[in-house]
Order: C-alpha cells, then sequence, then structure tokens
C-alpha cells in the first residue's frame, strides 16, 4: 500500500487532496502543523509527503521537509503554496523537492504530479535494494572480487581478496595492484584493451601473485562496466583459486 501523507493547516484542502487521492487507491493521512506531521511520521513510513509552504502560526514547511529527508530519505516532498515566488521556490532547490505546486491545485495536474512521485519513490527504493544485494554478494563472495577503473587503478577490493593476497585496503586503493607476474603482463593488457573495445574476454586460467611473492593458481573472469552514457567506467574482475586436487 503507498502511503501518502498531507499536512495544511486548510480543513477543506486537507479533505479535497485526500478523497483525490484514496479515489485513486493510496492510503492516506493528514495534519495541521509541523508537530502533527512529526508525531505520526514516528510510527508510518510514507511514499509521498504533500506540504503546505506557510502554516499556521508562521510555521515554514520546508522545515517539515528538511526534517523527512533526515528521517525517511526515499519520502519524496511536495510543497504547494497560495503564494509562490521566486525566492521560496529556489530554495526549495537545495531539499530537493519533488514539486511545487500552486493553490488552487487542479485535479488532474495534482494526481499525475503524485503519481510521477510515487514512480520516483518506488525507483529510489528498487536501487537501494540492489545496491542492498551487490554489497552483500560482494562481502560475502568466497571468490576475490576486484573493482577498477579503466586506468587499472582500484577502487574496491571485497574481503576475500584481502584474505587471500594479503594486502591491505589502503595498499590497494587508487593504485594498480602488482599481482600480475612479468610472463602474463602483455597478455592482461590485452585483455583490458579487448574490454574497453567491448569486446569478450573469455574466462582463463593463469597465475598471480600475493603480497610475500608467492604464486598462486587461479581462474580469472572479466567484464567492463559502463556509466550511465554507456561509456566503459570500470573493470570487474572475479578470481577463483584453483585448489590442488587431492590425490
Amino acid at each position: 500500500m503507498t502511503n501518502i501523507l498531507i499536512v495544511d493547516d486548510e480543513e477543506s484542502i486537507r479533505f479535497s487532496l485526500k478523497i483525490f487521492l484514496q479515489n485513486i487507491g493510496y492510503e492516506v493521512k493528514t495534519a495541521t502543523d509541523i508537530i502533527e506531521a512529526k508525531t505520526i511520521l514516528s510510527s508510518i513510513k510514507f511514499d509521498v509527503a504533500i506540504i503546505d509552504r506557510i502554516l499556521t502560526g508562521g510555521q515554514n514547511g520546508l522545515d517539515l521537509v528538511k526534517y523527512i529527508k533526515e528521517t525517511q530519505s526515499f519520502c519524496e516532498t511536495i510543497l504547494i503554496s497560495a503564494y509562490p515566488d521566486f525566492n521560496s521556490a529556489s530554495e526549495t532547490l537545495k531539499y530537493e523537492t519533488f514539486a511545487y505546486l500552486t493553490k488552487p491545485v487542479k485535479k488532474k495536474k495534482f494526481c499525475n504530479t503524485i503519481k510521477d512521485a510515487v514512480k520516483k519513490n518506488m525507483a529510489k527504493k528498487d536501487l537501494w535494494y540492489k545496491k542492498k544485494i551487490f554489497q552483500s554478494l560482494f562481502q560475502s563472495s568466497p571468490n576475490t572480487i576486484v573493482v577498477s577503473d579503466i586506468f587499472n587503478k582500484t577502487e574496491f577490493v571485497n574481503p576475500s581478496f584481502i584474505s587471500i593476497f594479503g594486502y591491505s585496503n589502503e595498499e590497494l586503493i587508487g593504485k594498480t595492484i602488482p599481482y600480475v607476474p612479468l610472463w602474463d603482463q602483455e597478455k592482461t593488457k590485452s585483455e583490458i584493451n579487448d574490454l574497453l573495445m567491448a569486446r569478450d574476454v573469455p574466462e582463463r586460467k593463469t597465475t598471480r601473485l600475493k603480497k610475500n611473492g608467492q604464486s598462486i593458481d587461479v581462474s580469472i573472469i572479466q567484464s567492463i562496466c559502463n556509466d550511465h552514457n554507456g561509456k566503459p567506467a570500470n573493470i570487474l574482475t572475479i578470481i577463483s583459486v584453483i585448489k590442488d586436487k587431492q590425490v
């Protein structure tokens, strides 16, 4: 169920906006001021909050927006005002409000704005969830994982890499890992170039060096990660240690 919070000191506006939203299937709570809104926010997670810019007693709706950003980061905030001006509109930008609407709010525009805000809320939650999955896989994988930039400077390594290769994070981040034997360096450079040219690089068995100089047999899978513009941004390397067969 999608939860919507309406904070406005005018009863007629609270009632009409609540009816609009309930008719399209949302669960709606209302409050007349910031104190009442904070009480409701303490027990319910909201997807969208619609807040009057100026409340009774000179309360600033932006104070509530700031509070919501600090306590419910996924909640999209929408400000409404009967007297918007340039200064108040520009002030909302630093709080990343989803929209700034003018009273009286037309039903169609209002409902469409809410639907778009709910979609953004869902997208943010989905992205957060995917990041959590990645972090869990990254942290718990028995294989070593290295994320480097396109210049082969290390950005992330997982705990397995630290455990197996003997380096600390401080020794690796921002640097090229010196774990490629001399005899394999040209092959490795060629593979990186292939990745940057969008050519597939097959999994292969090779050797890598621990910090203490000991060599270990490994199987390596490499792939490219593109940025939002589709350009190469990172190289992902997954290394599996090949254990000796028991005789």
